[in-house]
């Protein structure tokens, strides 16, 4: 039975993300896998799979499989403590299905290198031979920043950011993150949000319009995430900002008519 399951419980749904062996590689490997982990969850949640494509990531819980996990999967609850940080990242995977699969994808091979590099860790640590992650030379990360500006409005894989940066996938995250703090999905959605902050300030674009230019399928998934950062909708910030700039344009003309009332067209003496 090939591939890896790794499953995921929250308050009201559990994930079921495959990681295929580099053998297999096939989008079906595991499914009978899958079957057996979707068995394990709790029946009254609801249950999305996802396949993932990554054959290093594949490779990696191969490993973990034949070295340890023999059964070849792993369900964690994160409705207790949630120490990785897994459960935004399942919010969002679950946030992009069905109409965005390869951002569900893009988040599913996030919450399986966030496990991989916390087993490789404990392995590490066990064995004495842990290692400390490097931080990703100032050209690398500018390779990979240029990237992200020049293709915002296409899709953006880990690969992607890992070929732009001439690195695999698991050491570009690695890197990444010791060095901006940030998990490189979570930069690149936050680059797509401020984007497209500056393409809402023109009227000329619908809400739509703005979520494609930026990247996202659909105008319902580009709501969840900037909802997420920054705590309105995008027509509810729209709207703000227009409210803001009207006042400013009320007060600006009310004090240029207070140093000068002639400008308002009222005759001296009259006002």
């Amino acid at each position: 039975m090939p591939g890896f399951v790794l499953g995921l419980i929250l308050d009201e749904a559990a994930i079921a993300i495959s990681f295929p062996a580099v053998e297999t590689g096939a989008p079906g490997a595991g499914v009978e896998l899958v079957e057996r982990v979707e068995s394990l969850l709790p029946g009254s949640l609801d249950i999305f799979s996802v396949h993932s494509a990554s054959l290093e990531l594949g490779a990696f819980f191969g490993r973990l499989r034949a070295g340890r996990l023999h059964a070849g999967f792993m369900i964690i609850d994160l409705r207790g403590t949630d120490d990785a940080g897994l459960a935004p990242l399942a919010t969002a995977l679950i946030a992009a299905l069905p109409d965005d699969m390869t951002g569900a994808m893009l988040y599913a091979d996030a919450i399986g290198a966030n496990i991989a590099a916390r087993e490789a860790k404990e392995t590490h640590g066990a064995s004495g031979r842990r290692r400390s992650c490097g931080l990703l030379p100032k050209w690398r990360l500018k390779r990979v920043i240029d990237y992200i500006d020049a293709h915002l409005d296409e899709p953006i894989t880990l690969a992607d950011l890992g070929a732009a940066a001439k690195l695999t996938r698991m050491h570009f995250a690695a890197q990444f993150r010791a060095t901006t703090g940030l998990r490189p999905h979570e930069y690149l959605l936050r680059q797509r949000v401020e984007r497209a902050k500056t393409l809402l300030l023109d009227d000329d674009f619908s809400i739509v319009e703005v979520a494609l230019a930026v990247g996202f399928q659909t105008q319902a998934h580009f709501t969840t995430i900037f909802g997420r950062f920054v705590g309105e909708t995008p027509y509810q910030w729209r709207r703000a900002r227009a409210s803001e700039r009207r006042s400013s344009a009320t007060s600006s003309a009310f004090a240029r008519v207070s140093r000068n009332p002639s400008a308002a067209g009222v005759p001296l003496g009259m006002a």
